[in-house]
């Protein structure tokens, strides 16, 4: 089958940019913290489907919506002295 090579290359630059995509994808979901990374993507790729080109817009928006899909990072700050000792005790392991 001979093909147009415009064509062929065409296609194959449709194929590199989902790819790149895909990798934007995943690094912002990585980056985001994310604990379920498969919903978190389909979540993404529906809102990109529908429109959008900002992948960081639309991670902003999902942990904005959806928060349970994503870790959250509080520091640990014991604000008494007994909790003080309690979380030294406990990262001691006694």
């Amino acid at each position: 089958m001979n093909t147009d090579p415009l064509t062929t290359a065409n296609r194959r630059i449709e194929e590199l940019e989902a790819k790149v995509q895909d990798l934007e994808l995943k690094r912002e979901i990585d980056a985001a913290g994310a604990v379920d990374k498969e919903t978190v993507m389909l979540y993404a790729v529906e809102a990109l489907d529908r429109g959008s080109d900002d992948i960081p817009a639309v991670i902003r928006e999902l942990k904005k919506a959806k928060p349970f899909l994503f870790t959250t990072t509080r520091p640990l700050k014991p604000s008494t002295r007994t909790e003080t000792l309690r979380y030294m005790r406990a990262r001691r392991g006694n």
